[in-house]
This record gives C-alpha cells, sequence and structure tokens, in this order.
C-alpha cells in the first residue's frame, strides 16, 4: 500500500521535472509532514532536500542551503552516510552557483570521499567530474 507521504512525494516530483517550482515545494514540505507523522525521519530529510533543490533551481541559494543542511544534520544523526555525502554534492552545487569555490569543493570534497569508502563508484566519478568542472571554471586546469 501506498502511504500518503509516498503519493505527495511523487506528486511533488511530478512538479519539479514540469518547472512548477513553487507547487512542487508546497507538496514536498506536505510529504515532509507527512513522513514525520509516520516517523520515518530519514524520508523527512529526503523531502528537505528536495525542497532545496527546488529552492536552486529558483535562484534562491540560501534557502536550499538552510533545507538542505537540515537534511544533512539528519542524515548525519541517522548514521546514514549514503544520504549525507548526497547532500553534500548537492550543496556543492549551491555553493558553486555563489561563486564560493572554497565552500564548494569542500562540499564535493567530503561527498567524493565518502562515495569512495562506500564503494559508490557512479556518485563517486559524478562527484569527480563536478569539482574537476570547478577547477576549470577557476582557471585551474591541472
Amino acid at each position: 500500500m501506498v502511504s500518503t507521504a509516498d503519493q505527495l512525494q511523487d506528486q511533488g516530483v511530478k512538479l519539479f521535472r514540469q518547472k512548477e517550482y513553487e507547487e512542487a515545494a508546497r507538496v514536498f514540505r506536505q510529504a515532509q509532514e507527512a513522513y514525520e507523522s509516520e516517523g520515518k525521519g530519514d524520508m523527512a530529510a529526503e523531502m528537505l532536500t528536495n525542497v532545496g533543490l527546488v529552492h536552486r533551481a529558483l535562484g534562491e541559494h540560501q534557502q536550499a542551503l538552510d533545507a538542505m543542511q537540515q537534511a544533512l544534520h539528519t542524515f548525519q544523526q541517522l548514521n546514514d552516510p549514503l544520504r549525507a555525502a548526497k547532500v553534500l554534492g548537492n550543496m556543492g552545487g549551491v555553493y558553486a552557483s555563489l561563486g564560493d569555490r572554497e565552500q564548494a569543493h569542500n562540499c564535493y570534497r567530503q561527498a567524493a570521499d565518502t562515495f569512495q569508502e562506500l564503494g559508490e563508484k557512479k556518485l563517486h566519478g559524478e562527484t569527480l567530474l563536478a569539482m574537476a568542472e570547478l577547477q576549470v571554471r577557476e582557471g585551474k586546469l591541472g
């Protein structure tokens, strides 16, 4: 049986893909509340990450970082290094958009190290590529 929270999450993803960002954020917040009421703190944190991605898409970088910091804290408390690393990778992208190369690099580095430790080769590679792109934009080629 699909829970209400799961249905809301699916609806939020659909809205996000349709670039209906404000509505997607509203639905992700509803899903977050529903997951919290179900006692699923990890999924509530996933919804916070999604809210952060919506803010990033809207160019609302501080709101994106605020939501992602909350999610990161939850995943760290839950001892969920994979999802924490995914959030760090997303935060790296936000910092890069802000022009804060040092913070972006730090987030990407932490994420890449965790992905490598966990044997997540695809995610590790994607994160290394993001770091390389950041260096190219900085003019550091090698």
